[in-house]
């Protein structure tokens, strides 16, 4: 995940938290502080990351959930970190990514961890006979680890595909034949795989959503497929009898699709065309738009793929657009 996205990903937790809504994200954890307990924080992420089976998880330093933001002195990191990974057995801590995000005059620090070297095993702080634990989250609570827990482990999972957002735009115009007012969002997209297996997205799978920032309106849309993006046709092409058909080139050989489903078999550019009716419209179109686009039930990778970002309002290019947002160049 690109820093970027690491910040608008913080920042959309954020806002919910200071309008007092869940966070219903099982990748994230909040801590209001540098807990100094550091035998019981190894044990936390080290079943976080357990459980997140080759996902990223991210924890913010200085935010509650029920209390709000509160922001941390960024320079205790270095120290609270190293102390944290002592209670690792041998040092082998998740390799971690630290950004510091300035929120409402406040600071507040995300860590981020890479959890595909699991097993992570932490040192029992209370001595003993048993020396070392696996420690596995569930829900919000952690436990050892069960027989089942470790075999889950020891399943080969494909490692979620880095997915880039290139350029975005959201149109709102009235369809010519129903006269309905039409939202349409088009997108291209690059992505990279983690492995060499191949990767196949179904399209009943992919859900877009849409929202304003200050969460006001949200639309889903229900017609969503993915593309492998070709070069531009020359509009309606006219062939001659006996004359092959003409088809636009892929841009990365790649990737391919069909009417169901897109296949990924390395790094390369795919298109997103999502459409819906609805009637309705933000009362303030010059407000940014949130969008997200998620495959759920994704079971090859453990969890859902998803990806979120942000589109600025611009004045309508056509005089038959009513309201439009973009993202990129």
């Amino acid at each position: 995940m690109v820093k970027q996205q690491i910040e608008y990903r913080v920042l959309e937790i954020l806002d919910r938290v200071s309008k007092n809504q869940p966070v219903e994200d099982d990748n994230v954890e909040l801590k209001s502080i540098w807990v100094s307990d550091y035998g019981k924080v190894a044990r936390q992420i080290a079943a976080h990351a357990n459980a997140a089976r080759g996902t990223e998880i991210i924890w913010l330093i200085g935010v509650d959930e029920k209390s709000g933001i509160k922001g941390v002195d960024a320079t205790e990191l270095s120290n609270w970190h190293s102390s944290i990974k002592s209670c690792f057995d041998e040092g082998f801590a998740p390799s971690m990514v630290n950004i510091n995000v300035p929120y409402d005059g406040k600071t507040v620090v995300a860590l981020v961890f890479e959890t595909d070297r699991a097993p992570f095993v932490v040192k029992n702080k209370s001595g003993g006979q048993i020396e070392r634990e696996v420690p596995w989250r569930e829900g919000n609570s952690t436990r050892s680890a069960t027989r089942a827990d470790l075999l889950r482990l020891l399943v080969p999972i494909i490692i979620q595909p880095h997915i880039e957002i290139l350029q975005a735009e959201l149109l709102v115009s009235t369809d010519s034949e129903s006269f309905k007012r039409q939202w349409e969002l088009r997108a291209s997209l690059y992505i990279t795989p983690m492995s060499t297996d191949l990767i196949v997205l179904p399209f009943h799978k992919l859900i877009v959503d849409v929202k304003t920032e200050d969460s006001s309106y949200a639309l889903s849309f229900k017609n969503s497929k993915l593309a492998a993006l070709r070069e531009k046709s020359f509009g309606n092409y006219f062939r001659h009898p006996g004359e092959p058909s003409y088809e636009p080139k892929r841009l990365s050989l790649t990737i391919d699709d069909t009417p169901n489903e897109i296949l990924i078999s390395g790094p390369g550019l795919m298109s997103l065309n999502s459409e819906t009716f609805n009637e309705n419209v933000p009362q303030d179109v010059k407000q940014e738009i949130s969008a997200s686009i998620a495959f759920t039930n994704s079971f090859d990778f453990g969890r859902p793929i998803k990806i979120s970002f942000r589109m600025q309002p611009i004045d309508p290019e056509y005089n038959t657009i009513e309201a439009q947002w973009k993202y990129g160049g």
